[in-house]
């Protein structure tokens, strides 16, 4: 965005400009519209954000502003991050679901801490497979309930 005759500009490519000034934006809504067939839509006073349609009319991208900062919606058909060194997220709370599946890849360690309850549910067969298992309770005990037999495989089965 640039000042052109004390307006300010929004550049929509090399051969169109479009004039945006506080009076226009104060009012109802504003659209800007790009070669590409997308739509970015100011929104009015009330509502305050902007919106981003694709060019088959579908929002890709709703920002609204709020009094506790800004809200973003993503709706793409795919999303990605990418980074060189890492990605940090910090909130209160990490809510993640999917309808298909969750695949999580590492090319080295993956750590979880838990400073409470860890509970996992499966309705399905749950798998655990590695070169070594080590299972510690630090206070308390460890039981194991099956609603049939518990079978336990291996060179030597050693108790106490």
């Amino acid at each position: 965005m640039k000042e052109k005759d004390g307006a300010k500009v929004l550049a929509l490519d090399s051969h169109r400009e479009k004039a945006i000034d506080s009076e226009v934006c104060s009012g109802a809504s504003t659209e800007v519209r790009y070669p590409s067939g997308r739509v970015v839509k100011l929104l009015s006073e009330e509502r305050e954000g902007l919106m981003v349609r694709g060019p088959s009319g579908q929002v890709e991208l709703t920002v609204r502003f709020t009094d506790e900062g800004p809200v973003l919606v993503f709706e793409a058909a795919d999303l990605q991050l990418k980074s060189a060194r890492k990605i940090d997220l910090d909130c209160e709370q990490l809510n993640v679901r999917s309808r298909d599946g969750i695949c999580m890849e590492t090319g080295g360690d993956l750590e979880q801490k838990v400073h409470g309850d860890r509970h996992v549910e499966v309705e399905g067969r749950s798998h655990q497979a590695a070169r070594s298992i080590h299972l510690t309770s630090e206070l308390g005990n460890v039981e194991v309930k099956a609603n049939d037999d518990v079978v336990m495989r291996g060179e030597r089965i050693k108790l106490n």
